[in-house]
């Protein structure tokens, strides 16, 4: 099994930054806040859609750590 963590933007330079490991399907999102699944069948779905990420969005956070970057 392998997986892959990315960053969509540009990370500023010489800065502090928090990293969080939080799932991206729906399903991990309502089984990780223990949240009921509609109908008792997870899905595939997206925990967000692309441009619409509600500000605050409440995400169950699996892993995170602090890092700096440089010049």
């Amino acid at each position: 099994m392998s997986s892959r963590l990315i960053c969509p933007r540009r990370l500023q330079p010489n800065r502090d930054y928090v990293a969080c490991v939080v799932p991206a399907f729906d399903a991990g999102v309502k089984a990780g806040l223990g949240l009921p699944n509609a109908n008792d069948a997870p899905t595939l779905a997206a925990a967000w859609k692309t441009g619409e990420i509600p500000d605050p969005m409440t995400l169950p956070v699996y892993y995170h750590w602090l890092f700096s970057t440089g010049d």
